[in-house]
């Protein structure tokens, strides 16, 4: 195939990227950051208003981030009102 055709020059383009050292050095940190973005997406916050009760029964208002039941258990992230 020659150069003349669409995917001729696209098979080009990609032989040609061999050279670039710069362009391979960061296409693999590219490649991770593209598939690692929707990870990061899907791992937003759900605040939710809430309370804990210490060991002394006091009673602290505030913001829950209401996570998965398996990661409730291990820990809770909780910001206090005020």
């Amino acid at each position: 195939m020659g150069g003349s055709t669409l995917f001729g020059r696209y098979m080009k383009g990609i032989v040609s990227f061999k050279n670039h050292s710069k362009m391979k050095k960061l296409f693999i940190p590219f490649l991770l950051l593209l598939t690692t973005m929707p990870l990061v997406l899907a791992a937003q916050v759900n605040p939710q208003k809430g309370y804990i009760i210490t060991n002394d029964n006091d009673t602290i208002y505030g913001t829950i981030d209401y996570l998965t039941d398996a990661r409730n258990v291990k820990e809770c992230l909780f910001q206090k009102k005020g």
